[in-house]
């Protein structure tokens, strides 16, 4: 997710319960995942589903820009 830190990244990751690799086969430990499901406030779980919401409605914006710059550019 190009333009979210990396903490953030965990923390909406840990609040999907996607499990994250610290070193080589080594994962993080599942009471880090239960700690953060319980102290999360929900306007804070809903912000960060809003942010990735955003992230990809940015993504969509640039693909579609680079599109007409593609067209205008090819275009005669």
């Amino acid at each position: 997710m190009p333009g979210t830190s990396l903490k953030a990244q965990w923390f909406l990751w840990i609040l999907k319960r996607k499990k994250i690799k610290i070193r080589d086969q080594v994962w993080l430990d599942a009471k880090t995942y239960d700690f953060v499901q319980k102290t999360a406030s929900p306007e804070l779980q809903k912000w960060l589903a809003m942010d990735f919401i955003l992230l990809l409605i940015e993504a969509i914006i640039i693909t579609v820009g680079y599109i007409f710059i593609y067209l205008i550019k090819h275009q005669g």
